[in-house]
C-alpha cells in the first residue's frame, strides 16, 4: 500500500481465517470482504469490479521479501507497451526457472481489458484454481507480449504448507 505508483489498492479478503484483512485495514487501502471463501477467480473479479485503473496489478498475500523495486519492475513494461508481465519468484518450481516463466504465478501486471474479457464468461468466476490459465489464454488470444520478471528476493509460502504442514500440504497441492 506504500508503493507510490498506484492510484488505488484493493485487498479482497476471500473468507480467510487468518489476520490478512485486519492487517490490511491498518493501511490506507480498500478492503472488501467475502463472507465465505469463493475462490481466487471470484476475489479477482470482485477487485476488478471495484477498481478504476486501466492497468491491473495482482499480488498474492503469501509473499516474503516483496519490495517496491519488485512491483516497479513488474509494472514498468506494462506502462510502456501493451503486454502482460509475470513474476518469477525465488522458490517457484525449478522447471519454471529453466523455462524462464511461471505461467501460474499470482503476481502479474496486465491491461484491464484482458481481465474484463475473461469475466465475460460467467463460469470463470466460479473456478477455484484455473484463473491464471484463463488470464494466460486471454493474453495469448489478444496477442499480448508476455514478459517474465525475475524476483530473486521474493518467496511465497504455499497455503497448503501453512495449513497442513509440509508433507500433507505438498500432497494436497499435487492433488489440486
Amino acid at each position: 500500500s506504500t508503493f507510490p505508483g498506484f492510484d488505488e489498492v484493493i485487498v479482497v479478503d476471500d473468507g480467510s481465517s487468518d489476520a490478512t484483512a485486519a492487517v490490511a485495514e491498518t493501511f490506507p487501502v480498500r478492503v472488501i470482504h467475502h463472507e465465505k471463501n469463493l475462490g481466487k477467480a471470484a476475489a479477482i473479479h470482485t477487485a476488478l469490479q471495484a477498481s478504476t485503473g486501466e492497468i491491473i496489478v495482482l499480488i498474492d498475500s503469501d509473499l516474503v521479501g516483496l519490495e517496491h523495486r519488485n512491483i516497479r519492475d513488474l509494472l514498468a513494461p506494462v506502462l510502456q507497451e501493451d503486454c502482460m508481465t509475470l513474476s518469477l519468484r525465488a522458490n517457484t518450481w525449478r522447471i519454471f526457472h529453466w523455462e524462464g516463466a511461471d505461467p501460474w504465478t499470482g503476481e502479474r501486471a496486465l491491461p484491464r481489458k484482458t481481465l474484463e474479457r475473461i469475466f465475460q464468461n460467467d463460469h470463470v468466476v466460479k473456478e477455484k484454481y484455473a484463473i491464471e490459465s484463463y488470464i494466460n489464454e486471454s493474453a495469448l488470444t489478444e496477442g499480448l507480449k508476455i514478459l517474465s520478471i525475475p524476483w530473486p528476493n521474493v518467496y511465497f509460502i504455499p497455503r497448503e504448507a501453512k495449513e497442513y504442514g509440509l508433507w500433507k500440504g505438498t500432497f494436497k497441492k499435487m492433488k489440486m
